[in-house]
């Protein structure tokens, strides 16, 4: 009977001896095997719900210029400024007050800072300013769409389009401008490819490709 007294502390000691470091390195280094398999995988993801952002708040800019044309009686103008392939520039223009109130024509203002005033931006260049400057994401305009394009909304909910410089004009019926979005890493596409369309009303759309 002693001598099982004296070993049931034995036991129980036996039962609970700590963990080795021999072990502890072990599971050390299968947690960073996991974490390094797993650092693509992370990455791409983050690349493409930049990507996504992207497109979002070039969307976004048509449907606040398209809005506030209608709730303030002045035009409101998108201008876009991008390479195929490249970085490029998306802003948001609204025509100035005059003295007989605000200025709804598209084709009045010059578009430049004294006849204009820029309300919002979205800047992908690699030396450009805000949060989506110099992330990688590249601008590819759709088929037929010039790199210099400008898409103006007139109070009464008029659409109008230059390119290049050209005069204004009405966008074609079935006429939609739009942009591809994408990051690569070497020459591979990263994530998924975003396209940002507006059809002539002025209304923006995003699909995923």
């Amino acid at each position: 009977m002693a001598a099982r007294r004296r070993a049931r502390p034995n036991r129980r000691r036996a039962h609970a001896r700590g963990v080795t470091l021999l072990e502890l390195m072990a599971v050390v280094t299968i947690i960073g095997i996991f974490v390094a398999l797993g650092f693509p995988a992370m990455g791409g993801v983050l690349q493409d719900r930049q990507t996504a952002r992207a497109a979002e708040e070039i969307s976004n800019l048509f449907r606040i210029a398209r809005s506030r044309a209608a709730a303030t009686g002045a035009a409101h103008r998108v201008s876009a400024a991008a390479t195929s392939p490249a970085s490029g520039r998306f802003e948001l223009r609204t025509a100035l007050v005059n003295v007989g109130g605000p200025t709804s024509s598209c084709t009045t203002p010059v578009w430049t800072d004294t006849d204009s005033r820029v309300l919002q931006q979205v800047d992908l260049r690699t030396t450009g300013t805000g949060s989506l400057a110099a992330r990688g994401i590249q601008i590819k305009p759709l088929t037929g769409v010039s790199s210099d394009l400008e898409y103006c909304f007139t109070p009464g909910g008029l659409s109008w389009v230059r390119e290049g410089g050209a005069l204004w004009r009405r966008p074609a019926g079935s006429q939609a401008m739009g942009w591809e979005l994408y990051q690569v890493s070497g020459t591979t596409v990263v994530g998924l490819t975003r396209v940002v369309r507006v059809m002539p009303s002025g209304l923006p759309s995003i699909e995923a490709k």
